[in-house]
């Protein structure tokens, strides 16, 4: 059949396969013209284009990572990856399809066709086309079957575009007309899928149980059993998915399926006496079972879980613990591991140093697109700065209670710790030994029988079964990273080994030198270079340098405490909503430090603490101890009036409204309207925070209206009554520019420039030196003038005027009308300087005369009077 034409006669018309896609032409109703469309179209197009949709539902499926710990997708996912290396397919479903409706008008699967078309649209994601094609099914389809099935896959749709409201509009629809048994059980399926997404499993447990028995295939009967098996688990109802469970496993699902179907029946087994050792035999049985090696951390997981059923809290951690011992390749299940770990150091053992660590574990290794990692970043960033302030407080503490203790007792103290602590450390050090040296020897033989470069078989170095060490790259590359690990990066040297070279006259006599005790490490003692050196006294010195002998280092310590008593009471309040153990912090820096700065807050946050809790008793009598110590704070007016905000706000807003007009008046010289304008609203509202705007707008109208004296004391008085202010630098830096503009005057008074208009002049550029603004406009000034004017040989050069001004000078022209008429021509030319660089240039004309006076004077503003009135 390869190159052979395939020739098929129908109503008189003659093909060959070659045009078998595009049929014939006719569109006649003759019944044997619509069995020819009916076969043509299903046969050709439509099928190729079924079998397409048909390969992409299954890599799909194929694709759809199941994550056994969630409740499975009633559909799998839809990974854009797979759409992506499906696209072609996808595009070619529906131009087979097309095909099928324009050239097979009259058959009976245009519908079919254009159902098929809507799913490619809608595994593309091109959700508007899709809901689209399926209204086109719904209005124009004759088929209620097909139409069902498009109304079916519309709502699917609605669903992906989170129009859930349309979807449900759908089901209401489809609910009442009589659908056949496919159609019926695609659409339990797809309200369940919509409640689950929708976190309603009571519903979609209801839902899903309908569909359960309409299953067509076994492996499909199996997953959804599954399915219906894990929301009765999550609902709590252990009889009814421990039934499901089993039903699951008679459907003989694949391995992985029966082996959690298998795993969870024993966390929703009754649990008696009785029951509980048969449970932990069954869990001892699936960890023999060579077939679960791969699922061991999963096994110790679920056992973790059993035994926190029955409350053994310690033998759950030792089982977590194992679970991420073994746990190699699945990141995911290691990481809800070291999660379970982290909650139960943190709710049960109250060890939130240790909860922290697992918390910062589980974000390591946790898959980002795991659907808590965001919280459970959040609660692991809000506990990093929990620790940080227990163990501030532990610490301090700590060094205090050293500090206070007699000096005997604390050197006796610190040297017992500082033994103990180096006697670890070496039986570190020799148990990392011994395991170093059976990781050389393979666990067993020597090491001459293990590495020899002529040993046979297994035993070569490097694994790799009699090849010369020196000829395997890879045991090669694994060495030198053993001995980087072990040794560092060590040049290849005499004595490598020392971390430190002794002198040569240590073995002038062939003897190895002395220890402290005056013993010899001789070649045939079995000690390594690399012994761990643990100073005692050393050690001793850096604990004493740590601890606060001294009243002020005291203080320091117990300021750090109650600044971590402050913040471990809002942390526990507004980010671990943990309202109890913030009521214990705020209670605790108040008995602690009842000087604290934070006193008025932390009684208003006891008092809102203690009606959160209900006690009216304890509110009360924060709110009396408040009101009596504090009564003018912001806190005991939140008290007295719960809308002591909302009025400040309102307040604020209105006193914002009015500076701005008295500010207007002041920038268009309606100076005594502004003055009015802003005592009135400083006489209704004197408490404002916003007061001292009010009061330095004031000032900069006194400034004009009664001179530069009366101004500089209003802004001397304004920077001393307002130390807290956010304008402070501000109201400085007017002092300071009114200060230089005074001294400025009494240059200029003593400053004569002279009046010879027709000497010499020169063209000046005067900046503020920021950046590298000289070097840009010398280099355009150069340019310029070589440009414009090659012929006049001018000459372009900088200096600076003072430490915070700089010129930029052209030079020379005849007389000023020349130089005005060079400047004029510069300021024109739109190219020369960006708008942003004209911003900062002051630019003018100067006589050579002048130009010396101004130059020894520094009385730049000076000038610039004198040439506004002369030259401009």
């Amino acid at each position: 059949m390869k190159n052979k034409a395939i020739f098929i006669i129908i109503s008189g018309c003659f093909f060959t396969s070659a045009f078998f896609l595009g049929g014939c032409a006719s569109t006649s109703k003759n019944p044997v013209s619509k069995v020819y469309h009916n076969t043509a179209a299903l046969y050709n197009a439509y099928f190729i284009a079924n079998e397409h949709m048909n390969l992409v539902e299954k890599a799909i499926e194929d694709a759809y990572d199941r994550d056994f710990d969630k409740i499975l997708y009633v559909f799998p996912e839809i990974d854009s990856s797979t759409i992506q290396s499906n696209a072609e397919k996808l595009e070619d479903c529906i131009v087979k399809a097309s095909i099928a409706i324009q050239r097979h008008e009259n058959s009976k699967w245009v519908e079919d066709s254009y159902v098929l078309i809507g799913k490619a649209r809608f595994y593309r994601a091109e959700f508007p086309q899709a809901i689209e094609t399926f209204k086109y099914v719904n209005t124009k389809g004759e088929k209620d079957e097909t139409r069902h099935e498009a109304l079916i896959a519309l709502m699917r749709t609605f669903i992906h575009y989170n129009e859930y409201n349309n979807a449900f509009a759908v089901y209401d629809y489809l609910k009442k007309e009589k659908l056949n048994k496919d159609n019926q059980r695609q659409l339990y399926l797809t309200l369940s899928y919509l409640f689950q997404l929708r976190k309603d499993y009571e519903n979609m447990s209801l839902t899903l149980a309908e569909a359960v028995p309409l299953a067509k295939k076994r492996h499909n009967a199996a997953r959804l059993n599954f399915i219906m098996a894990q929301v009765y688990q999550h609902l709590q109802r252990d009889t009814l998915a421990y039934s499901f469970y089993r039903q699951c496993l008679k459907k003989n699902p694949d391995y992985e399926m029966s082996f959690y179907a298998k795993l969870y029946m024993a966390q929703v087994s009754h649990t008696s006496d009785k029951n509980l050792k048969k449970i932990r035999k069954y869990f001892a049985k699936l960890l023999k079972d060579q077939k679960n090696t791969e699922y061991r951390d999963k096994i110790y997981y679920e056992m973790a879980g059993f035994e926190l059923k029955q409350e053994n809290h310690d033998e759950a951690v030792d089982y977590l613990r194992k679970s991420v011992a073994v746990s190699t390749s699945n990141l995911r299940q290691k990481a809800y591991s070291y999660l379970k770990l982290g909650e139960l150091h943190y709710d049960h053992y109250k060890n939130y140093e240790l909860a922290k660590n697992y918390y910062d574990s589980t974000v390591s290794v946790l898959p980002k697109d795991d659907e808590r990692f965001d919280k459970i970043l959040e609660r692991q960033k809000i506990l990093q700065e929990f620790v940080e302030h227990i163990t501030t407080i532990k610490l301090q503490d700590s060094l205090i209670s050293l500090a206070r203790m007699d000096n005997m007792a604390l050197l006796s103290l610190l040297d017992a710790e500082l033994l103990k602590r180096k006697t670890a450390l070496e039986d570190e050090q020799k148990a990392r030994q011994r395991a170093e040296r059976r990781s050389a020897t393979g666990g067993s033989g020597s090491f001459m029988a293990q590495s020899s470069p002529f040993s046979s078989g297994d035993s070569g170095a490097g694994g790799s079964g009699g090849v010369w060490y020196f000829y395997n790259n890879s045991a090669i590359s694994t060495g030198r990273s053993e001995f980087v690990r072990r040794w560092g990066n060590r040049s290849l040297e005499d004595n490598w080994r020392r971390s430190r070279k002794e002198s040569s006259a240590d073995f002038a006599d062939g003897i190895p030198a002395q220890n402290e005790k005056g013993s010899r490490k001789g070649k045939d003692e079995n000690i390594d270079d690399d012994v761990i050196l643990f100073d005692i006294e050393a050690e001793r010195e850096n604990l004493l340098a740590t601890i606060p002998f001294s009243e002020e280092a005291q203080k320091e310590a117990l300021e750090k405490i109650e600044h971590a008593y402050y913040h471990l009471g809002n942390i526990y309040s507004f980010k671990l909503y943990e309202k109890g153990n913030a009521k214990h912090s705020f209670e605790t820096l108040l008995v602690r430090f009842p000087e604290t700065e934070y006193h008025p807050e932390a009684l208003y946050q006891l008092y809102l603490i203690c009606q959160y809790l209900k006690d009216e008793n304890c509110a009360e009598q924060f709110k009396q101890r408040l009101l009596n110590l504090f009564p003018e704070t912001l806190y005991a007016k939140l008290l007295q009036n719960p809308n002591y905000l909302a009025e400040i706000t309102e307040a604020e807003e209105r006193l914002q409204r009015l500076y701005k007009i008295a500010f207007d008046f002041y920038e268009t010289g309606r100076l005594n309207e502004a003055s009015l304008l802003v005592d009135r609203a400083m006489a209704e509202y004197p408490n404002s925070d916003f007061v001292d705007n009010l009061e330095l707008l004031k000032i900069l109208i006194t400034g004009k209206v009664e001179g530069i004296y009366k101004y500089q004391y209003m802004l001397q008085e304004f920077v001393k009554n307002h130390e807290n202010s956010e304008l402070i630098d501000y109201a400085n830096s007017l002092l300071e520019t009114s200060r230089k503009f005074q001294e400025e005057q009494k240059k200029i008074e003593g400053i004569k420039f002279v009046k010879e208009f027709d000497h010499e002049h020169f063209f000046i550029i005067a900046f503020d030196n920021k950046g590298n603004l000289a070097d840009v406009v010398s280099e355009k000034m150069a340019a310029y003038t070589d440009r414009v004017f090659p012929g006049k040989a001018l000459k372009t050069g900088s200096l600076n005027l003072t430490e915070d001004r700089s010129f930029i000078l052209v030079n020379v022209f005849a007389n000023r009308k020349d130089a005005l008429e060079f400047l004029n021509k510069v300021q024109k030319d739109d190219a020369l300087f960006t708008a942003t660089e004209k911003s900062k240039f002051d630019t003018f004309v100067i006589s050579r005369e002048n130009f010396q006076v101004l130059f020894q004077s520094k009385a730049i503003g000076a000038y610039l009077e004198f040439y506004k009135e002369n030259y401009l």
